[in-house]
């Protein structure tokens, strides 16, 4: 990082404009391509936004709420110290190499969170889903951990899935149904291409930022080979119209969630954060059937008590069954 722009972020910190130094640095993270330090990034920017919501609510003392943005203040300092300076040494580099991923732990469960919010789609909260993910696994942090790829592109697909080497594949986007169906504003559905009569999928982005869709067989035939190499447990399709998606892909994953139809992205939200909040708890082993039906339901039920509507959504496939969605 130039100096300059460093100074820059530090100059927004000391005159106490901790949000637009939170942004400021991101941006700079995703021009570079640094997922990590994206994720790091993410991660401050999601405790500063709920410390400020809970000021704002008066649900937090004053003191408690000076001490934790101290502790974020430092938090980004640190971070930002420990970005190598580039004005010594020759031009920048356009972002660092990532090593892939080390063999995880045989009790620790990797979840790799795909994002992709394309240029022209209604802009959605995929980091406040990522947040929330990151605090439902907060009791148990032994036991799972998360890695995250940003606006994901078709051709990093395979690549993200075999450095990171999930056990639980989640992605979190816009989808689009058979023949064009979308959904309306705010929720996770568009519609490309309306005039070509072929299957829905997820909507990734190209290399111009714009929507491009990937189809359910396209990602049943990719993961259905990836398997060979990878101990993909479940997939998880938090966007709209993406049970067609999850159908074709539990013919080849023991665990599958889709949705039926629109969702609404709050909702998408209550859902990944009951999800795995349901996951976590003690218990059976993380894959077995009687678990992943808890978390399902843990799910659904965090949506009724927060929206209260969007529950008979979601889709679940085992082994290659579709279960009843029992709260719809």
């Amino acid at each position: 990082m130039k100096d300059d722009l460093r100074q820059q972020i530090q100059a927004k910190i000391a005159d106490n404009k901790l949000a637009d130094a939170l942004d400021q640095f991101l941006n700079w993270a995703t021009a570079h391509d640094d997922q990590d330090l994206q994720n790091t990034l993410y991660l401050m920017k999601g405790q500063f936004n709920r410390l400020k919501e809970n000021e704002r609510l008066n649900i937090i003392p004053l003191t408690d709420a000076l001490r934790e943005q101290s502790r974020i203040t430092h938090a980004l300092l640190s971070t930002l110290e420990n970005v190598p300076r580039s004005d010594r040494g020759g031009a920048e580099a356009p972002g660092r190499a990532r090593p892939s991923a080390p063999e995880a732990d045989s009790e620790t469960h990797t979840i790799l969170f795909l994002a992709s919010n394309p240029s022209k789609t209604a802009k959605l909260q995929l980091d406040k889903e990522f947040v929330q993910i990151f605090d439902s696994l907060q009791n148990t942090p032994d036991s799972f951990q998360l890695k995250a790829e940003w606006a994901v592109r078709p051709e990093q697909l395979q690549k993200a899935i075999l450095t990171h080497k999930p056990h639980i594949l989640h992605f979190s986007g816009h989808g689009e149904g058979d023949n064009g169906a979308a959904g309306s504003e705010g929720d996770r559905g568009i519609a490309i291409d309306r005039m070509i009569q072929e299957e829905g999928g997820i909507i990734l982005q190209d290399l111009n930022g714009e929507p491009q869709r990937v189809s359910g067989k396209a990602l049943g035939f990719m993961l259905q080979n990836l398997k060979r190499k990878v101990p993909l447990n479940m997939v998880l399709l938090n966007s709209c119209y993406s049970d067609d998606q999850a159908r074709e892909i539990a013919r080849h994953v023991p665990f599958v969630i889709g949705m039926d139809t629109a969702v609404k992205d709050a909702a998408a939200i209550h859902f990944a954060k009951g999800f795995y909040m349901g996951l976590v708890a003690e218990g059976d082993d993380v894959f077995d059937e009687e678990h992943i039906d808890f978390a399902f339901n843990t799910a659904l039920t965090e949506v009724m008590l927060m929206e209260g509507d969007g529950f008979q959504i979601p889709r679940i496939w085992v082994q290659g069954e579709q279960r009843e969605n029992p709260a719809g």
